[in-house]
């Protein structure tokens, strides 16, 4: 008995739906990193402490580190959630056979779990800077 049309199509559209969460897991890390890199120079450089800023030292009402620290905080939360993903990901082909070639889903999944760790660690750390340096002194 062969499958229908709409059987085959469903089939596919879950495959795909799988690799984009591992994609996800992979790529978030490194994303979230780079912006936070970017955004908390801009945002000291520019908004807060900058010649011709009239904030003050403070971002949307919050002083310039506590507004960091939620950025960050933010960006690590994105990162654990990615990790998770890839993890859920990885469980869920242990229960069954990963058939895609080489293994990909697997290798894919664990990617995701090892770039999430990396780049989480990564944008925890940027958390010293903000704890030990004050504003725009």
């Amino acid at each position: 008995m062969s499958q229908t049309p709409t059987q085959n199509e469903e089939r596919i559209r879950r495959k795909d739906h799988r690799s984009v969460l591992a994609w996800i897991g992979v790529l978030t890390g490194p994303v979230a990193w780079v912006l936070q890199l970017y955004w908390s120079w801009a945002i000291g450089e520019f908004l807060a402490c900058g010649p011709a800023s009239r904030a003050g030292d403070r971002i949307f009402g919050f002083d310039m580190n506590t507004f960091s620290a939620m950025l960050n905080g933010g960006l690590l939360a994105f990162t654990v959630v990615a990790g998770v993903l890839s993890y859920v990901e990885l469980r869920s082909l242990r229960s069954r056979r990963d058939r895609t070639p080489a293994d990909r889903a697997t290798w894919l999944a664990r990617s995701g779990i090892m770039s999430s760790i990396l780049f989480a660690v990564l944008i925890a750390v940027s958390f010293v800077p903000v704890v030990m340096i004050g504003g725009c002194g």
